[in-house]
């Protein structure tokens, strides 16, 4: 799919909160049934109109779920890929340092644009939540899923659409060398660094410099609860 559709309940749909969340082309006035839940498509005005709510969050394209499906095969082209940059982005950092960050921008654009729906927030996390991105969460969550999980692990927001969180752990859980990462504590997003190249900030460790007040200490991980 290119372009996802999502749904909302009928508390949702009074919520505009929620509809700016959903990205809604035109507010629906007149209540939905009481019944049912809204597909990408419900009547609007009450004169029939059909309207259509759109998700970037949703987006997939032909073929990256499959891909992402196979963790352990990315797990090793990014074991590749940082090796590779880690020797070249600082030579190329050094003859034009504006070129060098465009070019890997381009490179994240294209390559992780298609793979992940990727939002360029310029501090990837992708290994640690087993090749899954966690900017793909309606909610923007980077530590594990809000409490609405449907049944079946879909998400809250947009129904129609598995929780990022859920397909993180399963994921992480074919990962033969980063699965443990998906229980560390990762920091808030710094929107600053938004639109620029991960690959670049790791490399310079930008993507690890946070304001005072983030400052934690080291990731800690999380401990593993098993219900008795």
């Amino acid at each position: 799919m290119d372009e996802g559709r999502g749904a909302l309940s009928r508390q949702k749909v009074e919520d505009p909160a929620a509809f700016e969340r959903a990205n809604y082309v035109r507010m629906l006035p007149s209540r939905p049934p009481v019944d049912r839940i809204l597909s990408g498509r419900e009547w609007g005005r009450g004169r029939g109109e059909l309207m259509t709510v759109r998700y970037r969050e949703a987006r997939r394209l032909l073929g990256s779920e499959w891909i992402k499906n196979h963790p352990a095969s990315l797990d090793k082209f990014y074991r590749f890929t940082r090796r590779v940059v880690d020797r070249v982005y600082p030579t190329l950092d050094k003859i034009s340092p504006t070129a060098a960050e465009k070019l890997f921008i381009f490179g994240e654009v294209v390559m992780k644009g298609y793979l992940f729906n990727c939002f360029m927030c310029g501090q990837c996390v992708l290994h640690s939540t087993g090749m899954t991105c966690p900017m793909n969460c309606p909610k923007k969550l980077r530590n594990g899923p809000c409490g609405g999980v449907r049944k079946g692990g879909y998400c809250e927001v947009i129904p129609t659409m598995r929780c990022v969180w859920t397909q993180a752990w399963e994921r992480s859980r074919q990962s033969p060398e980063y699965a443990h990462e998906i229980l560390l504590i990762q920091p808030p997003v710094d929107h600053r660094l938004q639109g620029s190249s991960a690959w670049a900030n790791m490399v310079k460790g930008v993507d690890q410099q946070h304001p005072p007040a983030w400052q934690t200490g080291a990731a800690e991980p999380v401990k593993e609860e098993v219900a008795g």
